[in-house]
């Protein structure tokens, strides 16, 4: 039985940088490696947001 599993993600946003990272539903880590990006601050909070979304996705297309 293929039985999916819960990911959980998060994000650390600083100024200058963005991190991604997750964890399985029973804690595990789905990676020993964070996902960085620039933050884009300078470009307001809306692009902040998309960094994020794009943090995301980039980090569950890579693992």
């Amino acid at each position: 039985m293929n039985a999916k599993r819960q990911v959980f993600i998060g994000t650390d946003s600083g100024a200058t940088t963005s991190k991604t990272g997750g964890v399985w539903e029973d804690g595990t880590a789905i990676s020993t490696k964070l996902l960085q990006k620039p933050t884009n601050s300078e470009s307001g909070p809306a692009a902040v947001v998309a960094g994020w979304m794009e943090g995301i996705d980039d980090y569950l297309r890579l693992n």
